[in-house]
């Protein structure tokens, strides 16, 4: 394929690059992991990039999960700079990855060579940091910790996620460990990721 370069926006902040890769239907969130499989060979080039580097790949979901070769225009705005744990390979040629959740980000620049995008990525804060000192945000926690509790005796969800999240007084870290845990639509999950203020972060949780 023949090489040619995406200029998205000019940015004067500190831009870090690293390979892409997209999801479908998925999100990784900040201060969580997860495991994903991977097939397609745009995204098995894209983890052997970050396995021969620094281990730091970007994903973000792509809008139509039906697209097997998306455009940098196909993908939502936010994803997250992920760090590859582990990598296993099957003999059917597909992989599964475990990663870790690192910060949010945005697509600065991309560029494609013969074998998967490589980005350069913004990073992007969350606001309101200092909400999590307050009464409300314990309240809000407190209200999800209840609705996941609830989930769980009545659907038979996993044991354990409440307590484990209510050990978590960072703010970032339970917001994204909450929304990681949630039953919700695809949809919702990316909406939460995109958020970056806290107090509506959780309000959101608190609304689903």
């Amino acid at each position: 394929m023949e090489e040619k370069q995406i200029k998205i926006k000019k940015s004067t902040v500190q831009l870090v690059t690293m390979p892409l890769m997209t999801l479908k239907e998925l999100c990784v969130y900040p201060h969580t992991q997860m495991a994903v499989d991977v097939a397609r060979p745009v995204s098995i080039s894209a983890i052997n990039a970050a396995a021969e580097g620094e281990c730091i790949l970007f994903l973000v979901a792509q809008k139509c999960p039906e697209l097997e070769e998306p455009e940098i225009s196909d993908l939502y705005e936010i994803g997250t700079v992920c760090r590859l744990k582990e990598c296993i390979s099957f003999p059917n040629g597909r992989h599964r990855i475990i990663v870790e959740g690192l910060y949010r980000g945005t697509i600065q620049r991309a560029q494609y060579t013969e074998t998967h995008f490589t980005v350069q990525i913004k990073k992007l804060p969350t606001k309101g940091k200092k909400y999590a000192d307050t009464m409300e945000f314990h309240a809000q926690k407190q209200i999800i910790l209840d609705q996941l509790e609830e989930y769980r005796t009545t659907f038979h969800g996993p044991d354990g996620a409440a307590r484990r999240l209510s050990m978590l007084f960072d703010g970032d870290a339970f917001s994204f460990g909450a929304a990681n845990t949630i039953e919700v639509p695809f949809i919702k999950k990316q909406e939460l990721l995109g958020e970056s203020d806290l107090k509506t972060r959780l309000s959101l949780m608190v609304e689903y």
